[in-house]
């Protein structure tokens, strides 16, 4: 029997009924591996370090490494977890490189017990290079020699920065960014020692301030935080505790130039203010 001709859209209801069954059953094939299979699990190398570790291939609990050497022994575009045994790391300086992503993590229920301390300024105590990202939590810093930087990022890194106990750094940055650089502080930190500027930061590179600062006692410092040459700083979040928070520390509260400052809703600490530091 024929079927009766009409127009194009009610002719052949059954051809289209065929291609939209087609349609979707194409569909469901190509989405049904992506539900059924399991997610990867996360390609991660765990290395560990110690203040007597040395350069080694191994960099287990039982042979640690130094700091570098477990660095070094993290293969380009991995992902490596260190995990600090408890010490002093006396002059230490890691240098992070080559899209390497790296995650430190001390002691969280002592921060103080793992104490990075630098005794020569020349290079940072931890200092992210080319594209690479470097985490760090649960730790003290601190430099016994004038005009050093505890973190250190340039051309195009992430640092991430968690349950930190920034010590004294005369002369120096807590944290110093530039080329592109992005930090963020999360959770947070605690202030214990002077310095020149918490944050340091310039051409086109960004901080994060999302945590809340604890300053015990009253410090002494140039600038809390120093953003130019199109920086960015977004300090909405921060919030700011201890006998040292407000103006009972001693230093410029804010310098900006060619930068964007989102202040936080309490005064950064300090005494003083720089002009112009944006609203």
């Amino acid at each position: 029997m024929r079927r009766p001709r009409g127009d194009a859209n009610t002719s052949r209801p059954w051809t289209q009924a065929r291609v939209y069954s087609i349609t979707a059953l194409t569909a469901l094939a190509l989405l049904t591996p992506l539900i059924v299979q399991p997610a990867k699990a996360l390609d991660t190398l765990t290395l560990y370090i110690s203040p007597s570790g040395t350069s080694n291939a191994v960099c287990s609990q039982t042979v640690p490494c130094d700091p570098q050497g477990a660095v070094d022994a993290c293969p380009g575009g991995k992902t490596c977890m260190i995990k600090i045994a408890d010490g002093v790391y006396e002059q230490k300086p890691v240098n992070i490189t080559h899209h390497r992503s790296v995650f430190f993590t001390g002691n969280c229920n002592d921060w103080d017990a793992v104490h990075f301390q630098l005794t020569d300024a020349s290079v940072p105590q931890f200092w992210v290079q080319d594209q690479s990202i470097g985490s760090f939590s649960c730790l003290k810093v601190s430099s016994a020699t004038s005009g050093a930087s505890a973190f250190s990022g340039r051309q195009h890194v992430t640092i991430d920065l968690s349950n930190i106990n920034f010590g004294t750094f005369v002369g120096g940055n807590h944290i110093a960014l530039t080329e592109f650089s992005n930090a963020t502080c999360g959770g947070s930190i605690k202030i214990t020692g002077g310095m020149n500027a918490h944050l340091n930061e310039n051409t086109f590179s960004s901080y994060n301030l999302y945590c809340t600062v604890d300053i015990p006692s009253p410090i002494a410092f140039s600038y809390f935080v120093i953003a130019t040459n199109y920086a960015t700083l977004y300090a909405n979040l921060a919030t700011f505790t201890g006998g040292g928070a407000g103006n009972n520390s001693s230093g410029v509260r804010c310098m900006g130039s060619a930068a964007i400052i989102e202040k936080p809703k309490q005064e950064f600490p300090g005494n003083a203010e720089n002009v112009p530091c944006q609203p």
